[in-house]
């Protein structure tokens, strides 16, 4: 709970001033009544967490936009077949599985430009250099 200390208040850590914001337990307020007032729109019992079905729903109304320059490597990729035999993405990197590997990567387009691979141009390198070399 977000409260606004009222006058000064010793704690563990030292003196907290009075007007500072903290936020403490419920059951801490009983301790510290007359000494702390909770902020505007506080209540004294804590939010319920968001189920894990209310998160994804809302991700689902939220839209991110690829970069043009990026959009269009994603649509050559999405309706390019995935080759049978294992290649090399790079002299380092070979592909086992081409399937499960482009199944991958269309499951991170899917995900958006919010993704871990994606934010950090991981994604968008792999689709470079595919291609070059499927192109």
């Amino acid at each position: 709970m977000r409260v606004k200390t009222l006058i000064e208040i010793p704690s563990a850590r030292g003196i907290i001033p009075a007007g500072q914001i903290i936020e403490i337990p419920s059951a801490v307020m009983v301790k510290l009544k007359g000494k702390v007032e909770p902020l505007q729109g506080c209540s004294h019992t804590p939010k319920a967490k968001p189920t894990i079905a209310e998160i994804v729903e809302s991700e689902k109304n939220v839209k991110a936009i690829w970069p043009s320059e990026v959009q269009v490597l994603m649509d050559w990729f999405m309706e390019l077949e995935s080759p049978v035999a294992p290649f090399y993405l790079e002299p380092h990197r070979k592909v086992i599985d081409p399937e499960k590997f482009f199944a991958s990567l269309r499951r991170e387009i899917q995900t958006g430009p919010t993704g871990p691979r994606a934010r950090m141009g991981a994604l968008q390198a792999d689709l470079r250099v595919l291609r070059a070399k499927f192109n």
